[in-house]
């Protein structure tokens, strides 16, 4: 009996060892990444995750009016060189909640300016996390867009993107995926 006691607390504390191994893999194939892609993602019949989704945000008082952004886009960052940045997407900015249209275009990402991953997925390159993007939109507002996912995240992170044009803070996540990739070439 006391034999089987040891075997059970030997077996328990191997599976603890192990389970805490894979995490520290994990957080160190984060750690090693200096380039991430993100997406805001759709998913396809199979329901797995591909580029070509689109994010929602609103923002109260525009003109009087609530609004809704509706945002597409990728790009890649390199955080040892905040400069290191492609991608954007494209906006169209609408009256809520009749849909006209207010205004739209494309945006470029110009710069990071935070990014706060979590976890690989051991045997993948995804990851969640929460990156703060500099972009331009090309009406020639200014403003950033901040980029949540949830793979890996503490119970409190959002799914989705906010994002601010010019004085405009579009800060009510509606709907949209993203995800992250770490990598060197996309």
């Amino acid at each position: 009996m006391i034999t089987q006691y040891f075997r059970s607390l030997f077996t328990g504390f191997s599976l603890a060892v192990l389970m805490g191994l894979c995490l520290l893999l994990s957080l160190s194939a984060t750690a090693r990444a200096q380039v991430f892609r993100w997406d805001i993602i759709t998913f396809n019949a199979k329901g797995q995750p591909a580029a070509g989704g689109h994010a929602v945000a609103l923002a109260d008082n525009v003109g009087g009016s609530i609004a809704s952004i509706i945002l597409t886009g990728s790009g890649t960052f390199d955080i040892s060189n905040v400069s290191n940045v492609t991608g954007g997407g494209t906006f169209v900015v609408r009256n809520f909640p009749n849909g006209a249209i207010r205004n739209s275009g494309t945006y470029q990402v110009t710069g990071l300016v935070h990014f706060e991953p979590t976890p690989v997925i051991t045997g993948t390159t995804i990851l969640g996390g929460l990156a703060v993007l500099a972009i331009k939109y090309s009406d020639g507002s200014e403003g950033i867009i901040v980029v949540n996912c949830t793979v890996n995240a503490p119970p409190q992170e959002t799914e989705g993107v906010t994002t601010t044009k010019g004085a405009v803070d579009f800060w009510s996540i509606q709907g949209g995926s993203t995800l992250f990739h770490t990598g060197t070439t996309f």
